[in-house]
């Protein structure tokens, strides 16, 4: 009633004012119903009476007044405000008077805005809340006030918590102090979205659009994995100009260097030094040594690479110099690995195994873990065992089934098969008994869309050739090609894969399969053959002949039909036999058998009771005559025999060697020819011919040949001239001017002349081979020495024993003296000239040590 009663008064204009002092006292008696009565009576004397509008909203505020009412006083204080900033001077004065000051407005005014404020925050709506800031907009509580209506809000948000809410939220509340929790939200939110779905290329985009997602070393990360996936150069190449982690740059980085070891290093890393360092290390052959019972490494220089500081290293380092870019040493606490620059790439651990191309086996106690050799785990978790394949990506055994990784860390399959492997140009994944069929071109395509999607169809599969294969379901059969296209459907039948045609089994015969056409015909014939030049087919009836090309024509009629060859068919219709070339050419075979050469198959023998021939694939007869046996002794030549005697014939039926021999045989290029018990030979080389006087086998020393008379070794030229006598137990070629022969035990030099260039060696035992040079280890007076067909003595014999820790190519001499009476080993380290690289004493301990005894 009051609040109708005012508002009709503030609405419908104020009566002439009356005495505000009167106002005031009935106020300070609590006499609140005159004291309106008289503000009632103030109103009709002045409308725009501010002190009679301050006592207005001073009674509405006052809680003990019936009619109070906070949002009353509000609008009576504001209008009051209003008409104190109207009201001339002397008005301002009297109102003074009266109690009413700026001073008093603006106390009311403050007192009624924090009561509102109270009962607001009591039962705090949005609505509330926004309407105490739409009145006050600059109070004190507008900060509070925007945190709490935003709370509220925010708290609904956050209950929903849905990506586009949050967005809306923020139009909305641009400057609310929860914008950093929502932008963290919807950016969490974005980023499910993004794991859930997307794509590769959805991965770019999501970087693209919100360049400072917390998420970004994670995407990045995960860009990493997918787009290396194919472990290409240029795939790391990409992957490295794109991102902004560089951790993720430097392993990129890292593997890349291992793919392309051969170019040079230019590429963005972090500590470059340190790629480069191990590029200028990656050539070196590092000699393992020991000082004060520590091993170091040397140089194939003999400089001092590694410190002496290790207990122990690889035992394949004291067999072989150290090639690898990791080294297994041991020191006090255990095992590490260290690279050619000996620094610590890998503590404590038990065993190391290259798996080469950058990859490898680190065993930790009782478990193990798949490295890469820049140092960091491909996979966190243990596994059984892994084997590099196709240098691409590498199968990990774990729990007895295997998984494929890639070199970037991400899981291709899942464990979950019996078997990976590579047969031809495919890669067979086996599970649950069934298999899948794949190339490297269809996982990479596959890896880089959607992620690998198996498909299990075969039962089991038969490699055809590299490019081919049979698959099998049941009793199904297909055939694919190494783009995994259908060569032959599936189908209730045995696929007969052959060069030339395919052809099917089926139960109730054979049927053709014409991959020109891709259909498989519908005429099922009891038999067929089939080769490059030839398909023979029998019917019911008869059997039908057809070519490959359009020489012949087509025939048929046969009772019989044969491809001997590709060339050449038999075929025979009654009594009458024939061959039939596919040039045209007919051999009436009436009386006469044929059989193919098992060492030339385009030539056929045709024989009869007298003669024998030999025909090409064209039918031409090259040789003719009445020989008991002929064969082809090489491509150009034919053996041929009569009464029990061989000789060699030229395809043009002139002798290369004469009808006379017991046996001909061809060992080196060399045609060995027996007569009466002794054997000569003809050098097809030089078209030298040696007679048959010797009694073994003729081998060639260089322009000469080794033959063998009374039981010892000589040597004679294309003359038969003897270059060394008949004196001999072994004799080998040494160098252009030089020969070694052997006498017992007994090696000597000797030149042409047969005269001794060196003192006699003994036990001769070659150590390695480099091109032209033969190096050998040998004995004298107890001791062993090397020397070299090239380059002569390289050690005197001076050493208890030699051998080569290096490589054929590039070989190191470990050669030991041993001072028994001072128990210590003197090891001189020499390379492939003789020069000496290091020398090192040992005692019996170290020796032991230092030593490889396989």
């Amino acid at each position: 009633m009051w609040r109708l009663i005012l508002f009709g008064i503030l609405f419908l204009g104020f009566m002439p004012a009356g005495n505000l002092d009167r106002i005031r006292r009935a106020f300070e008696k609590l006499e609140y119903e005159k004291a309106y009565e008289l503000i009632l009576r103030a109103y009709e004397k002045d409308s725009e009476n501010a002190g009679a509008i301050y006592y207005a909203a001073l009674i509405h505020a006052t809680d003990s007044f019936d009619g109070f009412d906070l949002d009353t006083a509000r609008t009576l204080i504001t209008l009051a405000s209003q008409s104190f900033v109207k009201a001339e001077e002397d008005v301002v004065e009297d109102l003074a008077e009266d109690g009413v000051t700026q001073e008093e407005l603006t106390t009311l005014s403050e007192s009624i805005r924090d009561r509102i404020y109270t009962n607001t925050s009591k039962s705090l709506s949005v609505s509330g809340a926004e309407k105490f800031m739409r009145f006050y907009p600059d109070s004190p509580y507008q900060a509070r006030l925007i945190f709490q209506r935003d709370s509220i809000v925010f708290d609904q948000v956050r209950r929903n918590d849905l990506l586009g809410v949050y967005e809306d939220f923020l139009k909305k509340h641009s400057t609310t102090e929860f914008r950093e929790i929502a932008i963290n939200r919807i950016d969490e939110l974005r980023y499910q979205v993004l794991t859930h779905s997307g794509t590769l290329q959805d991965y770019y985009q999501f970087l693209k659009k919100y360049p400072r997602t917390k998420f970004r070393a994670n995407i990045e990360a995960y860009i990493f994995r997918i787009s290396c996936v194919d472990h290409q150069p240029q795939s790391y190449i990409d992957f490295i100009a794109f991102a902004s982690e560089q951790k993720l740059r430097n392993r990129a980085a890292d593997i890349l260097y291992y793919i392309q070891r051969d170019i040079p290093f230019n590429f963005t890393h972090t500590k470059p030094d340190s790629i480069q360092e191990i590029e200028r290390a990656k050539s070196l052959k590092l000699i393992p040594a020991m000082e004060g019972g520590k091993f170091g490494f040397h140089k194939s220089t003999g400089q001092l690479q590694i410190p002496y500081s290790f207990g122990d290293v690889g035992y394949e380092y004291k067999c072989d110099v150290a090639d690898d870019d990791w080294l297994f040493v041991s020191i006090q606490d255990g095992n590490q690995i260290i690279n050619k620059n000996g620094e610590v790439i890998i503590e404590k651990l038990d065993n190391y195994t290259d798996l080469s191309f950058g990859a490898a086996i680190v065993e930790d106690s009782s478990k193990s873990y798949l490295y890469h050799k820049s140092g960091f785990k491909i996979l966190e978790t243990p596994i059984a065992g892994a084997e590099v394949m196709s240098g691409r990506w590498i199968r990990v055994l774990r729990n007895g089934k295997w998984a494929l990784v890639s070199y970037s860390g991400e899981l291709i399959t899942d464990f979950d098969f019996s078997d990976i492997r590579i047969e031809g140009s495919f890669w067979i994944f086996e599970k649950n008994g069934l298999v899948a069929v794949y190339t490297e071109e269809l996982i990479e395509k596959e890896l880089r869309e959607n992620g690998l999607d198996l498909e299990f169809k075969f039962d089991d599969l038969e490699l055809v050739s590299e490019k081919m294969l049979i698959g099998f379901r049941g009793d199904r059969e297909c055939m694919l090609d190494d783009q995994l296209n259908f060569l032959v459907p599936w189908g209730e039948y045995e696929i007969k894969p052959d060069e030339s045609r395919w052809y099917l089994k089926t139960s109730a015969g054979y049927r053709l399969y014409d991959h020109s056409e891709q259909g498989i015909m519908n005429q099922v014939h009891p038999y067929l053959e089939t080769n490059f030049g030839w398909l023979a087919l029998k019917t019911d009836t008869d059997w039908i002949l057809l070519p490959k090309d359009e020489v012949v024509e087509p025939s048929r009629g046969y009772d019989s039909l044969k491809l001997l060859n590709e060339f050449c068919a038999f075929a025979q219709t009654g009594e009458n036999q024939k061959l039939i070339f596919t040039n045209g050419t007919e051999i009436d075979l009436s009386g006469k058998a044929v059989k193919s050469f098992f060492n030339k198959p385009s030539h056929l023998l045709i024989a009869d009771q007298e003669t024998r021939s030999v025909i090409d694939s064209q039918g031409i007869a090259l040789l003719q005559g009445k020989f008991e046996e002929i064969t082809f002794f090489n491509d150009s030549l034919l053996k041929v025999k009569l009464d029990g005697k061989n000789g060699l014939l030229k395809l043009d039926g002139t002798y290369m060697i004469d009808l006379e021999y017991d046996a001909i045989d061809e060992a080196d290029g060399l045609i060995l020819c027996l007569k009466g018990g002794a054997i000569g030979c003809v050098d097809l080389d030089s078209g030298t011919v040696i007679s048959p006087n010797y009694e073994a086998r003729i081998e060639r020393l260089g322009p000469n040949y080794l033959v063998k008379m009374r039981g010892k070794f000589g040597v004679i030229n294309s003359k038969e001239d003897s270059i060394l006598s008949f004196s001999y137990d072994e004799i080998k070629f040494w160098n252009d001017t030089s020969f070694l022969a052997r006498k017992e035990n007994s090696w000597n030099f000797l030149n042409h002349s047969e005269e001794e260039m060196e003192e006699p060696i003994e036990f001769l035992t070659e150590i390695t081979s480099i091109e032209e040079e033969t190096i050998w280890k040998y004995v004298k007076d107890g001791k062993y020495g090397l020397v070299s067909n090239l380059n002569g003595f390289l050690l005197a014999p001076e050493f208890t024993d030699v051998y080569n820790i290096g490589s054929d190519e590039e070989p190191v001499f470990f050669a030991d003296q041993n001072l028994a009476k001072a128990e210590f080993h003197v090891v001189s380290y020499i390379d492939r000239f003789g020069e000496l690289i290091l020398s090192k004493a040992y005692t019996k301990e170290e020796f032991d040590k230092i030593l490889c005894d396989d």
